[in-house]
């Protein structure tokens, strides 16, 4: 196994952090109003007419014709039954037809009407634009009992945007308890990592991710996860790199083309020829790295020969030998970077066996025993040994990105 030398890079830029967008949230949903009156009392000729054509105009869904009809027929409206069978058409047609200042006056000009409706004065609020009558009127359906997930969503929205972030921490989270909160979990958690971006409570943020990328199992959550690694005090993007875009692919998340570039040169460095082959072939077939699309391509063309010629030998029978030569060492170091070539190759048995032998003769910098049980747990996990993968992680505690990471993959494990 060869390297190239030192690094080509000092690592990847910093990505931002970036904002997790909120999902606007609405107080109720519509209710379909009567299609028929009945009653003791006996309408009259003109009423009936008009309501039938009013009737017939909901189900067609002709919502000014609803009006029209409802308004001829409102004269003839003798009992509270025959009233409130017009409000409740009135209500959805002036619902259907955006005009939710109007739906609004209907519903509250109209005290027979059902509590449905009535529960829909939040929702209608909210779309005529006052905002805080609409989380006002939630909060007093919360108060009451009989809130929602949708409501405590609702009012911790509000919240967000009023910058009361600890109130929108406490009702998103109430919103995720309460019956039916699992199914806009997104859009609560997206409440709660927006406060705690907002409040600057990053290590809650990155809590809140940690939890909610297994859940979620979506790249917005797990790329932020994993990019904290990189703010560790003593990270090193020689020394971690490749393990941060390990473990980003082991989480689904899509490298771009120069985290591949990266990866692959840097796993070349730490010994790992037939990783890095495999990273940047991909790039190589695109023409991305070493051709026609690539600024360096000359430069990036030879590289990736030698790549492929010490890939060729490690296959061949070389990274044996170096397994050999690497244990007659004094220290484990040596053995260790062999299991970490073994476990970029896929070999995860032989590289758990490797790196055990490694750690076992000890002799390492304290940094670099932590990344050697951070790779061990990987190769175990990657072998189908799950619980010792997670028993070695949970031992990891380095700050020169292993214990971040090994953070991430318990998470990982989780998934």
């Amino acid at each position: 196994m060869k390297s190239f030398g030192k690094a080509i890079r000092n690592g990847l830029p910093a990505i931002g952090l970036g904002l997790i967008s909120t999902v606007a949230l609405v107080g109720v949903t519509a209710v379909s109003a009567p299609v028929a009156v009945a009653q003791k009392v006996e309408s009259s000729k003109e009423f009936v007419e008009h309501f039938g054509l009013a009737n017939k105009a909901y189900q067609a869904k002709q919502w000014n014709d609803v009006l029209k009809e409802t308004d001829a027929a409102a004269p003839f409206a003798k009992t509270a039954q025959e009233k409130g069978a017009l409000a409740q058409m009135r209500v959805v047609a002036f619902q259907q037809l955006k005009r939710p200042k109007d739906a609004i006056k209907e519903i509250e000009g109209n005290s027979s009407l059902p509590n449905t409706y009535k529960d829909m004065l939040p929702g209608l609020y909210d779309q005529a634009g006052d905002k805080a009558k609409a989380a006002q009127l939630t909060k007093e359906k919360i108060q009451s009992g009989k809130g929602s997930a949708t409501d405590y969503g609702y009012v911790a929205n509000n919240e967000l945007a009023t910058k009361d972030y600890k109130g929108a921490i406490a009702d998103a989270q109430k919103a995720l308890q309460a019956p039916g909160g699992s199914a806009n979990s997104a859009t609560y958690y997206n409440i709660i990592l927006k406060a705690q971006l907002d409040s600057k409570d990053m290590d809650g943020y990155y809590a809140t991710l940690e939890k909610v990328a297994p859940i979620l199992k979506k790249e917005v959550y797990w790329r932020p996860l994993i990019e904290r690694t990189m703010k560790e005090p003593k990270y090193k993007s020689q020394d971690a790199e490749v393990d941060v875009m390990r473990t980003m692919k082991a989480a689904g998340v899509q490298l771009q083309t120069k985290e591949l570039t990266e990866y692959g040169e840097f796993a070349y460095n730490r010994g790992s020829a037939i990783e890095a082959e495999n990273v940047l072939e991909p790039l190589v077939k695109s023409g991305e790295y070493g051709g026609p699309k690539d600024p360096k391509g000359e430069r990036d063309k030879k590289l990736y020969a030698s790549i492929q010629a010490d890939a060729k030998a490690d296959k061949a029978g070389d990274m044996a030998k170096s397994e050999a030569d690497a244990a007659t060492k004094a220290t484990g170091e040596q053995l260790v970077a062999v299991g970490d070539a073994y476990l970029g190759a896929g070999n995860y048995a032989k590289a758990v066996e490797v790196i055990q032998k490694g750690i076992a003769k000890g002799q390492l910098e304290p940094g670099a025993l932590e990344l050697a049980k951070l790779r061990l747990g990987m190769a175990q996990f990657k072998a189908g040994q799950k619980d010792d993968a997670k028993k070695t992680w949970a031992t990891v505690k380095g700050d020169n990105g292993s214990g971040w990471l090994a953070r991430c993959w318990l998470a990982i494990a989780k998934s």
